[in-house]
């Protein structure tokens, strides 16, 4: 009982020097990386000295958003309408074969169920953004 009692406290005096010294280490280290930070910005600048030291663009968050939703639907949108020209150009290429015609319409099935969740996906971001644009008072382009 006393031999637990006094491993308990070895650890947690060891837990406690160890929480001790994690303090001191990031009292002395977090100013450093803050001081750091403002040399490499120019702490007090604008906003485009940042920018250009950063080579950043000057797009606002909204619009980078609404492009990278833009352009991830539209390449999805590509994506299924070259599996719809490569079903139906199995179809036309299946020779009478009952089972490549199955796979071709099953494909070809697939294919235009997904350019209509790509369609229905694209609609609902516009709205989306759109309803959160007039909350916040921006207006995306």
């Amino acid at each position: 009982m006393i031999r637990q009692t006094i491993a308990s406290l070895k650890n947690s005096l060891a837990i406690k020097s160890l929480l001790k010294g994690l303090a001191i280490g990031a009292g002395i280290f977090v100013p450093l990386a803050s001081h750091a930070q403002s040399h490499i910005f120019n702490a007090g600048s604008t906003g485009s000295t940042i920018r250009t030291t950063t080579g950043l663009g000057s797009n606002s968050p909204q619009t980078v958003v609404v492009t990278i939703v833009n352009v991830v639907l539209g390449v999805l949108a590509i994506v299924a309408v070259v599996l719809i020209v490569i079903a139906g150009f199995r179809w036309m290429m299946s020779g009478g074969n009952e089972e490549k015609v199955t796979e071709a319409k099953n494909m070809l099935r697939a294919a235009i169920i997904g350019l209509g969740i790509v369609m229905a996906a694209w609609g609902i971001s516009i709205y989306v953004i759109g309803i959160l644009g007039q909350a916040t008072g921006t207006s995306i382009t």
